[in-house]
């Protein structure tokens, strides 16, 4: 964590310190050895310096009740392997999105208009209904509303910021955020505890949104708008990126346009992108009529409680919620408990 907080040194200065150190425990234990391996030479902080950064960022972790992701961690997303840099580390704050779930970003302009508005909410939250994970970057209008749609819809959502986790942006996404993360989702950040939130920032962050994705939609963009940048990034690494079209006479739509004739795929709901995945209605009837997902309708439960209400041995039921796992339609919660993602059951099902 000490390299990662340490002024100037970057993405490219921590990996090619990694690269011929072999390890950052090897670089913290004498960096002036590996110093002269970097080109473009920050100032070389002693052993002791990195130390105290290094414990001034676990305390901040705590402090934010986050916890570090590794490349070595099992469950490190397979996506970032792909990266030119890949993130070091990351610092998550809430579970940490399961490696089975399907995840879609759901990106676009803050500058959005009232149908961007629309259909931002309507992808997330059909997507959600889907049991797929809702993943973006938080910034006011499309984001953040489709991330809001992802709640409605009862799934997960994962916000990736540009900035330290003590340092929201924006300021008011903070509430959204705690919602996320009772809910189930997380939020993802690469940057030290302390950085704020700065233009150069996004890029990078950008290209973790595509990474952390297995397709892309944009639902609403300007020839200048800042998902571009994340589009181009989910092109790279091959990933499928979905256009929403919009009026003709909005200019707010005129990004989405220029994809579709640059040959990304036009969407027109998220039945289409759930189709894409091979998520079918008729599965998702299958689990909706489950008595296990009858008994979670009513409220979160562990395996013991859900075994009671509907007269199946814990054994059994453990294994069930594992493969309803795998399909993303539930998730484990606080305290050994389980909750549904996707819809509420209706009545007379």
């Amino acid at each position: 964590m000490g390299l990662n907080a340490w002024p100037g040194l970057g993405l490219v200065g921590i990996h090619t310190l990694l690269r011929e150190a072999g390890s950052a425990v090897r670089v913290a234990k004498n960096p002036s050895k590996w110093w002269a391996t970097i080109k473009r030479k920050p100032a070389c902080p002693s052993a002791e310096e990195l130390a105290r950064l290094s414990q001034e960022q676990s305390r901040l972790c705590e402090k934010c009740q986050a916890t570090v992701w590794l490349p070595q961690d099992p469950d490190w997303p397979p996506g970032f392997q792909n990266l030119a840099l890949p993130p070091p580390l990351l610092f998550v704050t809430g579970n940490r999105p399961h490696s089975e779930f399907k995840k879609v970003a759901v990106i676009g302009s803050r500058a959005c208009t009232p149908y961007g508005k629309e259909q931002a909410f309507r992808f997330g939250e059909g997507l959600a209904h889907g049991g797929v994970t809702v993943v973006s970057g938080g910034p006011r209008g499309i984001d953040q509303i489709a991330m809001r749609g992802g709640l409605s819809g009862g799934g997960l959502v994962v916000g990736v910021v540009g900035s330290g986790l003590d340092c929201p942006y924006p300021p008011d996404a903070a509430p959204l955020f705690k919602d996320m993360k009772v809910a189930g989702g997380c939020v993802i950040s690469e940057f030290p505890f302390g950085t704020l939130p700065r233009r150069g920032n996004f890029p990078r962050r950008n290209r973790l949104i595509a990474a952390l994705s297995h397709a892309v939609v944009v639902v609403q963009a300007s020839l200048k708008s800042g998902s571009l940048h994340t589009v181009a990034e989910a092109l790279a690494l091959g990933i499928e990126v979905f256009s929403v079209p919009g009026p003709v006479s909005s200019s707010a739509s005129r990004g989405t346009h220029q994809l579709l004739r640059d040959g990304c795929a036009l969407v027109e709901s998220p039945q289409e992108i759930l189709a894409h995945f091979e998520i079918s209605g008729d599965a998702l009837d299958v689990d909706l009529r489950s008595p296990l997902f009858r008994a979670l309708n009513q409220a979160e439960a562990s395996v013991d409680q859900i075994a009671a209400e509907v007269g199946m041995e814990p054994d059994l039921v453990q294994m069930e919620l594992l493969e309803m796992e795998i399909r993303g339609r539930v998730v484990r919660v606080g305290g050994g408990k389980y909750r549904l993602i996707g819809p509420l059951l209706k009545d007379g099902l």
